[in-house]
This record gives structure tokens, C-alpha cells and sequence, in this order.
């Protein structure tokens, strides 16, 4: 395609310098015709005829240009070996095509009828005949050039591969050379390390055996002293606390005297300290269907029963003793305790205390602020309407059974008893704000009742609580 373009493009440059020099005749013709009163080729042949070649010049130089910018980028791509031999073949070329179009003017001059039919002929020869040399020259540089670049390749390749081989060969000759010095220096500098660490270590030692043995002479000489001092000081407290063990014995022989005394006065005192009355039943604070037996202190539930769907109702009474008052004062302490005989049981019975706000309709436990051992092994504790349900350690009580219920005006503790025993129950304290609580009994059903011992005699040992 390239070799078809080159020659194509000669052909076109040669018809346009042909056309060219047609012009430029016509023109000298018809100048010259002019100073001699007119003629020319003009006038043999007519306008249209150099029209025709003008329109036909251009149409080729459009061409050309399109052509030529072709031509360049391609010898660009093809190397520049060939865009040196494509240009001194079109200088060649164009040197022969004007030596032609100089023997076909002079020919035109003779024969101008058959003008037309010749440069057509000649056009097509001439195309052809370019066309087919270039071709061949142009194949023949390719050939030759690709032979050229094979051979410098080759060469280029060996070149490199020596090279690379010879640089090889040199540069592994240096690394070993360098490796074994390297290791040599490494090699007396770790044993110069190793030496001066072994010469270290050895004067080091000698001087830690040498401290070490005066400090442990003297060590073993203040442990001799220590030693001596701290059988001095064993023996004297030795001698301490045979003195002080045979004081305190006989100290606590007479503390637990007079405690023992102390404890005598204090549970005779504690139902006359500050003239507090011996507790009984307060008929104003009892339910009107609750009987009192004031010479037993006995109760009982004497209501009517209620059915509701045929099913008895209990119905709620309580009824309470005389006021207790529960200062926390440094100079009043006491404990205030009743004990309740079971002496029939119909339904639910609560021991406990309470507050005279207390509706006697309400039970234990619920009410606010009050305290309740209920029957069925329970404890309902009520403070400021703060409820909670104790039942852990809490054993159930029937018929016969003696529950009891204080008081410690020392700590604010509320304590239960059954049969003479201590209910281990923790937790059951009064608020440092409540006063005027009252041993109070909540019977639910008809003909419950129950003994009341205000003291002083009582199964469970008070003394304990002291």
C-alpha cells in the first residue's frame, strides 16, 4: 500500500508540472499575442480546453496534499533508511518527468489537436511505470533494512549477554572478596568481646565473693546479737504473761460476779425502771368482740361467724396491752417482752406489736407499723409501709405452745420466742422515730384465744437478751 501511494503521488506531481508549464506557455503565448494583436493557444483550442487542465491541477493538488500527509506518517513508521531513499527516488523521478514534459511541449507546439489523447496516454503510462519501480525499490530497502536490524540485533545481543557475563563474573569475584573479610573482622571482634566479657565476669566474681564474705561476717555478728537480745525479751515476756494470766484470772473471777449481780438487779429492775406499770389488757384498745378475763389475762375472739356462699369468713379483731415507749436515750435502757399460751385455734393467730394508729380490724403485719408471727410459721414486718415476709428459720406454733414477743430499748430490736427458745431472726428493727408501741394479739376466727403473761416470770430466760 505504502509503495502504491509513493509512486501515485510522483505520477500526480509530474501531470501538475505538466499542467503548470501548459499554463504558464498559454500564458507567454497569449502575452506575446497580445504585443502582436492577439491569437494563442486560446484562440487554437478555446478556453475550455485550459479550463478543463486548470480544474484538473487542482483536483490533483487537493489529492497530493491528502497523499503526502499519508506518505509522511508512514515513512515515519517504516524508519528513516526509507524516507531517504523514498525522497532521492522522487527527485530522480520528478528529473525525468520534467525532461518528458519539456519534449512534450515542444511536441504539443507541433501536434495541439492531439494534445488530450497523449497526456492521457502519458499520464497512465507514467503512473504505471512509477508504480512498478518504486514498488521494487521500495521492497528491496525493506529487505535490506530488516537485514540491517537483524544483524545489529544480534550483535547488540551479544554485546550485552559479554557484558552481562563478564560484570557477572567480576561482581561475584568482589562479593567473595568482601564476604571473607567480612567474616574475618566479625570473627576478631567477637573474639575480642568474648575475652574482654570472660576477663569481666572473672573480676567481677572475685569482688562479689570478697564482699559477700565480710558482709556475711558481719551479718552472722548482728544476728549473734540479735539472737542474745531476743532471748532477753522472751524471757521477760514470759514472765509478763505469767504475771498478767494470773491477774486477769483473778480479775474475771470477780467481773463475772458482779455481772452475774448486775444482771439479777437488772431483770428485777425491768418491769419497776421509771415506774412503768405491770402490763395488762386495755379494754378501750380491744375489739368489742373480744372478751377479756382480767384475772387469767386471757382473750378470746367471741364474734359471730360469717358465711359467704356458705363458706366461712374470718373476720379480723386484735386487741392490745398497755403502752410501750421506746426512748433511745444513753440513760434509758430495758427490754419490755410478754409471753401468749395457745388455748384454741380456729383459724389464723398473729402475735406481735403495734402502733395505737392501728384500726383493731386489720391485722398484724399489715397494718403500718406493726409486727406479726402469724400461726402457719410466718413474720410480716410493716415499717412506714415498708412490707416484707420473713419465713426462713420461722417454725409454725399450735395449741399449748408459749410464743413471746420483746423489745430491746437498747438496740430497737424486735424478738420472737417459742416454747422458751429465741427465734433467730435478723433484720426486725423499729424506726428510731416510732413511740408508743403495744403487745398486741390478732385473732381471726370465732372463739380463738390465747393467755397473755406480762411478767416477771417467763419460760424464755430474758437475762440472754442483756
Amino acid at each position: 500500500m505504502a509503495t502504491f501511494n509513493v509512486a501515485h503521488l510522483i505520477t500526480l506531481i509530474g501531470v501538475g508540472s505538466i499542467a503548470s508549464s501548459v499554463v504558464a506557455d498559454d500564458q507567454q503565448n497569449q502575452n506575446k499575442t497580445a504585443q502582436n494583436g492577439g491569437g494563442g493557444l486560446k484562440h487554437l483550442f478555446g478556453t475550455d480546453v485550459f479550463t478543463e487542465l486548470r480544474d484538473k491541477q487542482n483536483a490533483m493538488a487537493e489529492k497530493m496534499s491528502g497523499i503526502e500527509t499519508k506518505l509522511e506518517k508512514q515513512i515515519e513508521n517504516g524508519g528513516g533508511t526509507l524516507a531517504l531513499m523514498t525522497m532521492l527516488t522522487s527527485n530522480r523521478l520528478e528529473k525525468e518527468i520534467e525532461d518528458g514534459m519539456r519534449e512534450n511541449r515542444n511536441a504539443m507546439a507541433e501536434k495541439m489537436s492531439g494534445i488530450e489523447a497523449k497526456l492521457e496516454k502519458q499520464i497512465e503510462n507514467g503512473m504505471r511505470d512509477s508504480q512498478n519501480l518504486l514498488s521494487t525499490k521500495l521492497e528491496n530497502a525493506f529487505i535490506t533494512l530488516r537485514d540491517n536490524q537483524n544483524a545489529s540485533v544480534t550483535k547488540l545481543e551479544n554485546r550485552i549477554e559479554n557484558g552481562m557475563r563478564d560484570n557477572q563474573n567480576a561482581l561475584s569475584q568482589k562479593v567473595s572478596e568482601i564476604g571473607t573479610k567480612l567474616e574475618n573482622q566479625i570473627e576478631n571482634v567477637f573474639t575480642k568481646l568474648r575475652d574482654n566479657q570472660n576477663a569481666s565476669v572473672t573480676k567481677l566474681e572475685n569482688q562479689i565473693e570478697n564482699g559477700m564474705l565480710d558482709k556475711q561476717n558481719a551479718l552472722d555478728e548482728k544476728v549473734s546479737g540479735i539472737e542474745a537480745k531476743l532471748e532477753q525479751i522472751e524471757n521477760g515476756m514470759r514472765d509478763i504473761q505469767n504475771l498478767l494470766s494470773t491477774k486477769l484470772e483473778k480479775g474475771m473471777r470477780d467481773n463475772q460476779k458482779a455481772l452475774s449481780l448486775m444482771k439479777k438487779m437488772a431483770t428485777l429492775a425491768l418491769f419497776h425502771f421509771n415506774s412503768l406499770p405491770i402490763y395488762r389488757w386495755n379494754a378501750s384498745d380491744c375489739h368489742p368482740e373480744i372478751v377479756i378475763n382480767e384475772s387469767t389475762n386471757a382473750i378470746q375472739h367471741n364474734g359471730t361467724k360469717e358465711f359467704i356462699n356458705g363458706i366461712p369468713f374470718p373476720i379480723l379483731r386484735s386487741c392490745r396491752a398497755g403502752p410501750i415507749k421506746i426512748p433511745f436515750a444513753a440513760d434509758r435502757i430495758g427490754i419490755i417482752y410478754t409471753e401468749y399460751r395457745i388455748l384454741a385455734e380456729n383459724g389464723v393467730l398473729k402475735i406481735g406489736l403495734s402502733t395505737k394508729e392501728m384500726p383493731l380490724y386489720l391485722s398484724l403485719g399489715f397494718a403500718r407499723v406493726s409486727y406479726g408471727y402469724e400461726t402457719f410459721g410466718e413474720i410480716r414486718k410493716n415499717a412506714n409501709g415498708n412490707y416484707e415476709n420473713i419465713s426462713d428459720n420461722v417454725p409454725s406454733f399450735r395449741i399449748g405452745d408459749m410464743v413471746g414477743c420483746g423489745l430491746n430499748w437498747a438496740t430497737g430490736q424486735v424478738f420472737f420466742t417459742k416454747n422458751g427458745q429465741r427465734l433467730d431472726i435478723a433484720n426486725l428493727y423499729v424506726d428510731e422515730g416510732t413511740e408508743d408501741l403495744y403487745p398486741t394479739v390478732s385473732l381471726t376466727n370465732h372463739l380463738d384465744a390465747v393467755e397473755a403473761n406480762f411478767g416477771p416470770n417467763f419460760k424464755y430466760d430474758l437475762s440472754k437478751e442483756f
